[in-house]
């Protein structure tokens, strides 16, 4: 027992039963289970603590110095109305093959600047999944500092062909990274308390999303945008009609 409990401290994983530890050349396999309880039949409400069947899922986990498999011995259990249901745990998300700890990890290593391929690599998962988790990561700002200013820039994210930057010029901070230059999507900060002062360096941008997004603010636009706007603006109206 004692030596279990070493291992679970190891691990991290206190809170469950660990029935075996697998070592193998490249891969540490680590066998759990989760302690019986009642549960309450979420068809009809009534507690209940009979077991129906256990079913075996492999799930990623955490890497310790190799690639690292959680293999859960899931209960489901069977109320007296007839419904059968798995247990609960805080281990794995639903619908999920890899646990809440390892997606939070991955998520917390972009915090540094590194490519999401190498992020996956070193979390045993693919470059792909590792964005996918980053984006369920709701990062827009609670408030606008003082200053912002918005400008455009090549790139491909998203498929577009161009991107946005939302930026703190006063203190050089990146706010937000827009995945195209669309009014749609920048008028989106418009639920944000806006900042006094708006620095636009952008074409897309608008007269449009200056009135809705940024009323009572000071608003400054470069001299080439504001002539291409200007021109835009004078080709687009009708022409009046030769008598």
């Amino acid at each position: 027992m004692l030596n279990q409990d070493y291992t679970a401290k190891l691990l991290n994983l206190e809170d469950v039963i660990i029935t075996n530890v697998e070592n193998l050349a490249e891969e540490l396999h680590v066998y759990i289970e989760l302690p019986r309880k009642e549960h309450t039949c979420p068809a009809c409400g009534s507690v209940t603590d009979r077991v129906h069947d256990y079913r075996m899922q492999t799930v990623k986990d955490i890497p310790l110095a190799r690639n690292t498999f959680l293999h859960l011995r899931k209960r489901r259990y069977r109320c007296a109305c007839g419904k059968r249901f798995f247990e609960g745990n805080t281990i794995l998300p639903r619908y999920y093959r890899v646990t809440s700890r390892l997606v939070a990890e991955v998520i917390r290593a972009f915090e540094k600047v590194a490519p999401a391929k190498e992020i996956g690599c070193r979390f045993n998962v693919s470059g792909a999944t590792a964005m996918r988790y980053f984006r369920c990561v709701n990062h827009k700002p609670k408030e606008l500092p003082e200053v912002v200013s918005l400008d455009e820039f090549k790139g491909n994210s998203g498929g577009q062909k161009y991107n946005s930057i939302v930026a703190d010029p006063k203190n050089h901070k990146v706010i937000d990274i827009l995945p195209n230059r669309y009014e749609n999507d920048l008028i989106t900060f418009q639920s944000c308390p806006s900042a006094s002062c708006f620095i636009n360096a952008c074409f897309a941008c608008k007269s449009a999303i200056s009135s809705s997004l940024l009323l009572r603010t000071s608003y400054i636009v470069d001299r080439p945008s504001f002539s291409k706007t200007a021109r835009i603006s004078e080709t687009d109206k009708p022409k009046e009609p030769l008598i």
